[in-house]
């Protein structure tokens, strides 16, 4: 396996799954993004060790550079089928609860980001520009209207959201609306494709701090309570899937620069609009 070309956000997203796998497969049950699982008792546990086998296979399959677009791919399908089955029909179910709206969107924001990876970068693969276009908008739209989710879900249970704030920072229900309004700003921009690298990355920022300033010292105080692990969990894997995002699109907008850049006539530069937007 050589590692030359592997980027860094990559390899965030792939450690992260794998140890998800790992962990499901030592709980032999739903654990971080596959929580609260679905299916019969009888075959949730079979169930439980596919999601674990298909996060270990996957991740590892990122890891190498030969497979990097299959295992991307699989993931990718797998997480659609769990979209649709473990996080739409209850939420079809129950449209007016925001925690199922939230759940999707946490499905939707890894899903987003394994797309980005099984589209891979424009320079991988020979393909019409205005097909690896199209390809490449959907994980940016998919992430950004998860995060308009997000920062929904984040209005409609203020106090709930406040109660996690940090003790020792002030004005905790002022965070709740600011971290909700970045989350609605970030997405907007992302879906409309205006400023959407800074919105990426700024948006992967957040979800880490909540990590690292919510959930990390919850677990201190309590290591074993299975809540804290899995949304410490969900926090880092939605931090390094915005990560893979803010990639995608800086790849996107280098892509649309070497364009710009060649669009040379007699005249001087014709410059493309889609450069100026991003």
């Amino acid at each position: 396996m050589t590692f030359q070309r592997l980027e860094p956000s990559r390899v965030a997203f792939a450690i992260l799954i794998i140890l998800i796998g790992l962990w499901g497969l030592v709980e032999l049950g739903f654990v971080a993004i596959w929580a609260p699982g679905v299916g019969p008792p009888v075959l949730r546990e079979p169930i439980a060790l596919s999601c674990s086998l298909v996060s270990i296979v996957t991740g590892v399959g990122l890891l190498w550079p030969r497979f990097k677009l299959i295992a991307a791919g699989i993931l990718f399908a797998f997480l659609c089928l769990w979209l649709l089955w473990a996080k739409a029909l209850p939420l079809a179910r129950a449209p007016t609860v925001l925690v199922s709206w939230e759940s999707l969107g946490e499905t939707a924001v890894v899903l987003s980001a394994a797309w980005a990876l099984a589209v891979g970068r424009a320079a991988d693969r020979p393909a019409p520009r205005r097909a690896i276009k199209l390809t490449e908008m959907g994980p940016r739209i998919v992430y950004g209207l998860a995060s308009i989710a997000f920062g929904v879900a984040h209005l409609g249970y203020p106090a709930l959201t406040a109660s996690l704030v940090p003790a020792w920072l002030p004005w905790h229900l002022t965070w709740v609306y600011l971290t909700a309004a970045t989350y609605i700003a970030a997405g907007i921009a992302l879906v409309v494709r205006l400023y959407a690298r800074p919105a990426a990355a700024l948006s992967a920022l957040q979800m880490a701090l909540f990590g690292l300033l919510v959930w990390l010292p919850k677990i201190a105080l309590a290591p074993r309570d299975a809540d804290t692990l899995n949304e410490t969990a969900i926090s880092f894997m939605l931090a390094a899937s915005g990560w893979v995002i803010a990639t995608a699109v800086a790849h996107r907008h280098a892509a649309d620069g070497s364009v710009t850049g060649a669009k040379i006539t007699g005249a001087g530069v014709k410059q493309n609009p889609e450069h100026a937007r991003t």
